[in-house]
């Protein structure tokens, strides 16, 4: 009897210690979970461009908890497909595919995990609506080029907002989203002249990092993010769950750009900066910040003059290092993390 007793009380012990692995400050008043992602972004690129703006630090490193493995189902170095649905599902898939698992086999994301407690939902990204990342957390296909299942699947996903650069792919199809009740727009003008309370399919024109030699008309992440905060929040007692990503960050790596990469990382910061700022005097709003995988290899510079240098990447693709992890009001007693670990984070903070 006393064995039987110590044996209950052992597992006791060890379910309470996997069921507290992940905490909130306070997880019953959690409503809003904002999941941001830096495409691309690695320990460095964010020493980097921290060198070239002259700050101590970026406000949200001080959030930060520990390291994040990226490895996908079929390799060592993940692709954004298979990373984005790692993040978005809690599964490894294989390079290229997009919400489904090794066999094709769609699975449940935390948008739909969102909506099934009542949540409103939201995806805000730089890149077209169609790439890997928004396309993992929206859509359920076998390739991460199948644009036009991707499309289709986002018509029919019920997110709420739907938000990124322009495409002419989404243009071309603005009629059958307006048949299916979804809102369209293609310039901030046209988003403040929407209802509140339809669905939205932004499809922005000169959505770009602010650039020092940049257009006036560049709108920068910031600006989606203020109206995706503005919009998800307003009359909403449920909460919501919002994605954003960075994306350029990554698209600027590849082609070994590091001052297109700052002014990415840069326009990235602007948009946590106004997040952060937004949930500050609040106690229901967690933030995870990560990024998908390292691209380019990149090392730090010595010097502000060294980042002019181009000699800085080592590779011109993805790469298998660890990436960072940021969390504001969670608390977690882990250091060491894989992708799909994020994931059962956001649904436990989701679900309560």
């Amino acid at each position: 009897m006393q064995k039987a007793k110590r044996l209950v009380s052992f597992i006791l012990c060890v379910m309470t210690l996997v069921l507290s692995s992940f905490t909130a400050c306070s997880k019953a008043d959690i409503k809003n979970v904002i999941y941001v992602i830096g495409d691309g972004m690695g320990f460095n690129h964010i020493e980097n461009a921290r060198m070239y703006s002259g700050a101590e630090s970026f406000v949200f490193e001080k959030y930060f908890v520990g390291e994040v493995s990226t490895n996908s189902a079929s390799s060592e170095v993940t692709d954004s497909a298979a990373s984005a649905t790692a993040l978005a599902t809690g599964v490894k898939t294989n390079n290229d595919y997009v919400g489904v698992d090794t066999n094709k086999t769609p699975l449940e994301n935390v948008m739909e995990i969102s909506q099934k407690v009542n949540k409103k939902t939201g995806i805000v990204t730089t890149d077209v609506l169609s790439g890997a990342t928004p396309g993992g957390f929206s859509a359920h296909v076998g390739h991460r080029n199948n644009e036009e299942e991707i499309i289709l699947d986002q018509m029919e996903c019920n997110i709420n907002i739907l938000m990124g650069k322009f495409s002419g792919a989404y243009d071309a199809m603005s009629e059958d989203f307006q048949e299916r009740g979804i809102q369209y727009a293609k310039t901030l003008e046209d988003l403040n002249e929407l209802s509140t309370n339809k669905r939205i399919i932004a499809n922005v024109e000169n959505v770009n990092p602010v650039r020092v030699e940049g257009s006036a008309d560049d709108v920068p992440l910031k600006a989606l993010v203020e109206y995706a905060l503005d919009y998800l929040s307003k009359d909403n007692e449920n909460g919501f769950t919002l994605m954003i990503e960075g994306a350029y960050i990554d698209k600027y790596s590849h082609n070994a750009d590091i001052m297109g990469m700052i002014y990415a990382l840069l326009d990235l910061n602007d948009a946590i900066e106004y997040v952060l700022e937004w949930a500050k005097d609040r106690n229901d709003t967690a933030i995870i910040i990560t990024a998908d995988h390292e691209t380019g290899g990149l090392l730090k510079a010595e010097s502000k003059d060294m980042l002019s240098s181009g000699f800085l990447y080592c590779a011109s693709g993805h790469t298998s290092r660890n990436v960072p992890l940021y969390l504001y009001n969670v608390k977690t007693d882990k250091t060491s993390f894989d992708n799909t670990d994020i994931f059962d984070l956001a649904k436990s903070l989701i679900v309560g």
